[in-house]
């Protein structure tokens, strides 16, 4: 398929190829995708054709993960949408298990308030709205501490507890 610059569908997707793949990918193990066409932010129609495809190879489940260009960023910058869509899809599964976890230990402390998380830029999104745009908090002071921590000790076990002491100071794993 393909969309002119100015939104107009000059091509429209082939729907039986793109099946084809995403059939193909899901014998694979993949579940999460990043849909992406140039120009989406003036016209998302391609976009949309791509979710509705991996909707319908995934209609007998699992649920998969997509996401989609245009809803993360409404700029033509294409390369970075790629990257964005493709980042919001790849850590979907873990930072909704996060979310999950985050949720239920406020329960458990019987806290009833909105929860927000750090945003790379320096802001803060609700835990809540985080749930589709993980993208969002992924390179946020605490992200980056774990990612870090990650880096620096490859070997230890997946269950390893990380501290994040704030400020200038480093995170510690136990």
């Amino acid at each position: 398929g393909g969309v002119a610059p100015r939104g107009t569908e000059v091509a429209r997707p082939e729907r039986g190829a793109m099946r084809g793949v995403v059939s193909g990918w899901r014998e694979e193990g993949l579940a999460a995708f990043a849909c992406v066409a140039k120009f989406s932010t003036r016209n998302p129609a391609q976009e949309d054709a791509m979710a509705e495809v991996i909707r319908e190879v995934f209609a007998d489940g699992p649920e998969p993960v997509i996401a989609l260009g245009h809803r993360l960023s409404g700029r033509l910058n294409f390369p970075r949408r790629i990257a964005t869509a493709y980042w919001n899809a790849a850590v979907w599964t873990l930072h909704n298990r996060f979310a999950d976890a985050v949720e239920a230990s406020l329960k458990d402390m019987g806290i009833d308030a909105p929860a927000y998380l750090l945003k790379a830029d320096g802001g803060a999104i609700p835990l809540s709205v985080s749930r589709e745009r993980p993208v969002e908090a992924l390179l946020s002071g605490p992200a980056a501490r774990v990612i870090g921590m990650m880096a620096l000790r490859p070997s230890c076990p997946a269950d390893t507890p990380v501290l994040d002491l704030g400020g200038t100071q480093p995170a510690l794993a136990l």
